[in-house]
C-alpha cells in the first residue's frame, strides 16, 4: 500500500496545483447536546435538550485553487459507495485531477 501512495504522489508532482480538486468531507450530528453550561453564581441553570432524533448529515466539498466549486449535504454518514456517484456529479473534465483528502491514509 505504501508503494502505492509514494507512486501516486510522484504522478501528482507534474500536475500543475491550478489542476486539482480536492474533496473532502465533515459530518454533523444532531444529537451533540453539551453536557454542562454556566450560569450566574449561586444560580441552578435549567435547560432543555431534544432526544431521540439523533441525526447525521454529511458535507462534501470540492475546492479548487480558486475556491470552492461544488458541495453536497448526504443524509446520513458517507462510506466508500457513496464518492462513485459524487464524482460522477461533477463536472467531467480530463483536464482535472482529484484528490481524495480525508481518504488517502
Amino acid at each position: 500500500m505504501l508503494a502505492r501512495r509514494n507512486g501516486w504522489y510522484a504522478q501528482l508532482q507534474d500536475v500543475p496545483p491550478e489542476k486539482l480538486i480536492f474533496l473532502d468531507e465533515a459530518g454533523v450530528q444532531t444529537n451533540l447536546t453539551r453536557l454542562r453550561g454556566r450560569s450566574l453564581m449561586g444560580t441552578r441553570l435549567y435547560a432543555t435538550a431534544p432526544r431521540g432524533h439523533a441525526h447525521t448529515n454529511t458535507l462534501i466539498s470540492a475546492i479548487r485553487l480558486r475556491g470552492p466549486c461544488a458541495t453536497i449535504v448526504c443524509d446520513g454518514p458517507t462510506d466508500s459507495p457513496v464518492f462513485p456517484p459524487i464524482l460522477r456529479a461533477y463536472p467531467n473534465n480530463p483536464e482535472q485531477r482529484y484528490v481524495m483528502t480525508a481518504q488517502t491514509r
